[in-house]
């Protein structure tokens, strides 16, 4: 791949290079719609700056060396198996490590409303773990595993380690992303992935003569090996098929990481239908796919099960947020009606003896806002001494029947000024017993003034209209008076 890139880049092609990342670009991100990191290419000097996924990128880069391997002979890329042995070691040992990872996070990440598909990949790939270490201990060149290592060996604890992951990994994408329907199903599902892996370390270990060879000394790979990761990739295709409508439609899990490492998983099994010998380009490249694909899985088993409750944690922060500011222009909208309606509401708590009052309250009685702690007893403490036993009463009667509380009477303020109120008031009760009382306060003093000006002067009017009657009454003649 590098030595393509540079000729192109030499011999000044730079449409080969424009035409690459762009398909590049079309079939990793617009086609998949990747939500994923970037990395960003300044210098091309076509296109000038070009954003690529990731991961799509990777996948994109082992396909174009994956083709490039198949068309073009290449020579080995180790020249003996002992030279590989170290770089397959490393190879196993990383993939053993993510898996355990993936299953750790998995497993305990887990709670009742989490999707169980995720513990479906977490109990598979300790299983997954398992036989991949057999497959690196049992490798040829290793030193004995119970029984000595080999060719047949190796590749047989490999096609089980494959075989079950890319079986979990069907039923994650088939299954709707939704809890278990019992609780307890992830330790059934962690039962049988134990009970297949040591089934499969049985049979390697000890009954390996049953199975048809995989392998022959000269000829390279027989057609059982073959077919089986040729069935391997079908059900991955199958797997990929069934994840690519939801890449789109579902925020539930990180379905296009998951795309991805199935995608890379395929290639793998790919490679591994046309190596030679074990130490051939084929064989490598192999082992560096499935390490990707095993670093995809993780990251998509990791985002579902650790970062997505975070993710929903801030859609939640942000939201609450939202609905605070909400609350708050509500807030701001009923404090302005009740100043210009001059009505103020009140909550009682019974036990307690303390009240909540609004800001228009604190004007009504006469207190800057926030300035004295409210209660009840400074409410009753402001009646007027001509209302007061009326208004305990009131109050009485209406927490013992929980009938409305609705009273009109005069406060004196502590500035001495007497305000006119209008009051009404509902009881909540709990267990038969009154707990809170609800209620606002409307000042009528106003009213009240206008009413008793109004009433003055009826009565002035009255008086006026009598004394005319009497002036008249004398004006006239006794004569006419009788008359």
């Amino acid at each position: 791949m590098r030595i393509l890139w540079s000729c192109a880049y030499l011999r000044g092609h730079r449409t080969v290079r424009t035409a690459y990342l762009r398909l590049s670009y079309l079939v990793c991100f617009s086609w998949l719609n990747l939500p994923l990191p970037i990395i960003t290419l300044r210098n091309a000097p076509v296109l000038k700056r070009i954003r690529l996924p990731v991961p799509g990128l990777l996948f994109t880069l082992a396909a174009v060396l994956f083709i490039v391997a198949v068309l073009v002979p290449l020579p080995n890329a180790f020249e003996s198996l002992e030279d590989f042995l170290p770089l397959h070691t490393f190879a196993e040992t990383f993939a053993v490590v993510v898996a355990c990872l993936i299953f750790s996070v998995g497993w305990h990440a887990y709670s009742r409303e989490r999707a169980g598909n995720v513990i479906i990949i977490a109990c598979a790939f300790l299983g997954v773990a398992l036989l991949d270490f057999a497959h690196t201990l049992s490798y040829k060149g290793m030193p004995d595993f119970v029984t000595p290592a080999g060719v047949q060996k190796g590749i047989f604890f490999w096609l089980a380690g494959r075989l079950q992951g890319t079986i979990a990994l069907l039923v994650v994408s088939l299954r709707p992303w939704q809890p278990f329907d019992q609780p307890g199903s992830r330790y059934g599902l962690l039962a049988g992935s134990l009970t297949i892996t040591a089934l499969c370390y049985w049979l390697g270990l000890y009954h390996l003569d049953w199975l048809p060879p995989t392998f022959e000394e000269g000829r390279g790979l027989t057609a059982y090996k073959i077919y089986a990761e040729y069935l391997i990739v079908g059900l991955l295709g199958i797997t990929a098929a069934a994840l690519l409508p939801r890449i789109r439609e579902t925020r539930e899990f990180d379905a296009p990481m998951l795309m991805m490492a199935v995608c890379m998983t395929m290639l793998s099994e790919l490679c591994f239908t046309l190596y030679a010998h074990v130490s051939d380009i084929f064989n490598v490249l192999g082992h560096v796919y499935k390490v990707l694909a095993y670093g995809m899985l993780y990251q998509a088993v990791f985002v579902q099960s650790v970062r997505q409750p975070y993710v929903r944690l801030g859609e939640y922060a942000t939201e609450i947020k939202r609905t605070h500011a909400a609350l708050e222009q509500q807030s701001e909208r009923l404090r302005a009606a009740q100043t210009i309606a001059h009505l103020g509401s009140w909550e009682w708590d019974i036990a307690g003896g303390q009240e909540i009052w609004s800001d228009e309250l604190y004007q009504t009685y006469g207190y800057a806002v926030g300035a004295i702690e409210p209660s009840h007893d400074l409410v009753l403490s402001l009646l007027h001494p001509e209302d007061s036993t009326r208004i305990r009463q009131a109050l009485e009667s209406a927490l013992i029947t929980g009938q409305l509380y609705e009273e009109t009477y005069r406060i004196l303020r502590a500035d001495g000024a007497v305000r006119h109120l209008y009051a009404l008031g509902e009881v909540r009760r709990s267990g038969g017993r009154p707990q809170k009382m609800f209620g606002t306060i409307l000042d009528i003093t106003e009213r009240k003034l206008v009413e008793q000006a109004l009433s003055e002067s009826e009565q002035k009017l009255a008086l006026h209209i009598a004394e005319q009657q009497r002036e008249t009454a004398c004006a006239l003649p006794p004569a006419a008076i009788d008359q």
